[in-house]
C-alpha cells in the first residue's frame, strides 16, 4: 500500500526543466556574388501558413520534419511570428515499469510518431530567430535545411544558400568575471602560438606541453568533486582578463562558474560566446512540455527585455567587426 502511495505521489509531481533557448539572425550567401546578406522569412512563413499539414513536411537525414503552427503575434511596430516545429520521430524510446525489469517498446500506430518539437519566435524588422533548444528535434543545420526546402519550392532558380548567424554574447567575458565561483577552466592553443601567450604560470604550462609537438595544446583544470569545492576566483578572473586582451592566440578558452553556492553553475565561451537565454518549466510527471506554455513565456519576455540586449549586441559586434 506505501508502495502504491509513493508511486502516486511521484506521478502527482511536477518536474522543473531546463530550457535553454539561442539567438539567430537570418542570412542568405548570393550564390552569383557569395554576398552574405539579411534575408526575411516573412513571405516563407505566409506560403507555409497556407499549406496543407502533409504539405509542410520534408525529409531530413532519415525522418520527418513538419513546420505545426505559424502565428503572427503582432504586426507593429514590428512583426512579431511564433511558430511550432516538430521533427517526427520514428525511434521510440523503450518503456518499463516499476515492478518490472523489462524494457517493451511504444505501440506506435503506422501514422503515429514521437514528436520532438521547438518553439520558435521571429523578429522580421531585426531578422531575428530565437529557438528554443531540444537535443532530439531539429538543430540549427535542420533547421537551415527545413528553410531552404520551402526557398527552393517558391523559386526554383534562387542562388540562395540561407545561413543562421548564431548571435555572439558581447557581455560573456564581463559575465564570466562577475561570478565569485569558479568550477571549470579549459584553455587550448595552437602550438604556434603557445609562445605568445605571457610568461607567467599559465603560459609556463603551455610551453612545457609544447614540447610534445602536438598541433594544439589543451589544458583543463576542475575544481575538487566535493560540493562547494572552487578554484581560486582572483586566479581565475586575472586568467579571464588575460584572455580577454589577447583572444586571437586562443582556439578555444570556457570557464564554469556561479553566484553562490546555491546557484546553478554557468558556462561561459570567452571566445565565440553565444547569446543564450535559459528558462525554467514545471512540467508534469510523464507530460510533455506544452508550446502555449513557452509561447505564453518567451514572447513578452523577449519584447520587453530580450530584444533590447539583442539590439545592444548586434550593434557591439557591428563595431567590433569593423
Amino acid at each position: 500500500m506505501e508502495e502504491m502511495e509513493e508511486v502516486k505521489e511521484i506521478k502527482n509531481k511536477a518536474k522543473k526543466r531546463l530550457v535553454n533557448f539561442d539567438f539567430f539572425r537570418v542570412c542568405v550567401i548570393d550564390g552569383s556574388d557569395e554576398a552574405e546578406k539579411l534575408y526575411d522569412l516573412v513571405e516563407l512563413l505566409n506560403h507555409l501558413n497556407n499549406l496543407e499539414p502533409n504539405e509542410k513536411i520534408i525529409y531530413y537525414q532519415g525522418e520527418r520534419a513538419r513546420m505545426n503552427t505559424i502565428t503572427m503575434h503582432q504586426d507593429k511596430p514590428y512583426g512579431l511570428f511564433q511558430f511550432n516545429l516538430c521533427r517526427l520521430r520514428e525511434d521510440g524510446p523503450g518503456i518499463t515499469s516499476i515492478i518490472s525489469s523489462e524494457l517493451s517498446n511504444i505501440r506506435l500506430e503506422e501514422n503515429e510518431y514521437i514528436a520532438e518539437d521547438i518553439n520558435i519566435l521571429y523578429d522580421d524588422e531585426l531578422h531575428v530567430l530565437m529557438v528554443q533548444r531540444n537535443m532530439h528535434s531539429l538543430s540549427p543545420s535542420g533547421l537551415e535545411a527545413y528553410f531552404q526546402s520551402y526557398v527552393d519550392k517558391l523559386d526554383p532558380n534562387n542562388n540562395y544558400t540561407i545561413s543562421l548567424q548564431l548571435i555572439p554574447d558581447i557581455d560573456s567575458t564581463a559575465k564570466a568575471k562577475g561570478k565569485e565561483i569558479y568550477r571549470k577552466l579549459t584553455l587550448r592553443v595552437a602550438s604556434n602560438k603557445v609562445n605568445q601567450i605571457t610568461e607567467d604560470s599559465v603560459g609556463d604550462a603551455f610551453r612545457n606541453l609544447q614540447g610534445l609537438e602536438g598541433h594544439t595544446v589543451e589544458i583543463t583544470i576542475t575544481a575538487k568533486s566535493q560540493k562547494n569545492a572552487k578554484l581560486k576566483s582572483k586566479e581565475i578572473k586575472n586568467i579571464i582578463e588575460m584572455v580577454e586582451q589577447d583572444q586571437d592566440t586562443y582556439l578555444k578558452a570556457e570557464v564554469s562558474g556561479k553566484d553562490s553556492d546555491t546557484t546553478p553553475v554557468e558556462k561561459f565561451d570567452l571566445v565565440r560566446g553565444k547569446y543564450r537565454v535559459k528558462r525554467f518549466y514545471q512540467v508534469p510527471a510523464k507530460h510533455h512540455l506544452r508550446s502555449a506554455s513557452v509561447l505564453e513565456d518567451i514572447t513578452p519576455l523577449y519584447m520587453n527585455n530580450i530584444r533590447n540586449e539583442i539590439m545592444k549586441n548586434l550593434e557591439l559586434n557591428l563595431q567590433h567587426n569593423k
